[in-house]
């Protein structure tokens, strides 16, 4: 596998996923596997730690969460909870080209760009599902986690919808490199899964 090259120091990941879901199965669903990226508050600056979780509903989620904040704090790595902050998320599923088009990804990723190209770490794009529909919102916010919770709340209370993360991303520099690991720890997963006995449903 080649050799990534980041500007940004970061942690080694210590597994290649970690399964919190409530119903635990065999096959791994490409819409319960998240990538999350987190930043650390170091004395010299910032450091950053990614994860791949599985999570089948949104407890499951904030359980995984805590379990990455957890280990990473037991690792040393971060003195308090305070020093660690969720600033990306992905769906395994956004790797999935056909599902992608499905969703309608395309319509709202220029809009997304924009957002993103102006640095501003306070800055969140949000986008999901709600029911049936595609939904994109962009929120000044604390974190990935406060950014998810404002868009959940929104669906629900204005318009009464479920919403289903697929992507929160913070506008900056550091998105290209989360991308980049994004890909590298779905091709482990990919790998993971098709070692293991059974059949898996995995967005190719």
């Amino acid at each position: 596998m080649q050799q990534l090259h980041f500007n940004y120091a970061s942690t080694e990941r210590p597994r290649p996923l970690r399964d919190v879901r409530y119903k635990r199965t065999p096959d791994i669903q490409g819409m319960h596997c998240y990538f999350l990226g987190f930043r650390i508050n170091k004395e010299c600056g910032y450091q950053y730690h990614d994860a791949m979780i599985l999570a089948d509903d949104f407890d499951a989620f904030l359980e995984g969460v805590v379990e990455e904040f957890n280990d990473i704090l037991d690792r040393q790595i971060a003195s308090s909870s305070h020093d660690i902050a969720l600033v990306f998320v992905r769906s395994l599923m956004m790797r999935d080209s056909e599902k992608n088009n499905a969703f309608g990804y395309h319509y709202v990723w220029p809009e997304i760009q924009e957002i993103l190209s102006k640095r501003d770490d306070e800055q969140y794009t949000v986008f999901g599902l709600m029911d049936e529909d595609i939904w994109m919102l962009s929120v000044t916010t604390s974190d990935a986690l406060a950014a998810l919770r404002l868009a959940r709340w929104k669906a629900a209370t204005q318009l009464m919808k479920n919403f289903i993360p697929l992507e929160i991303c913070q506008a900056h520099p550091v998105k290209a490199e989360f991308d980049a690991r994004f890909e590298k720890a779905a091709l482990q997963v990919k790998l993971l899964i098709e070692t293991q006995p059974g059949d898996h449903a995995y967005p190719q």
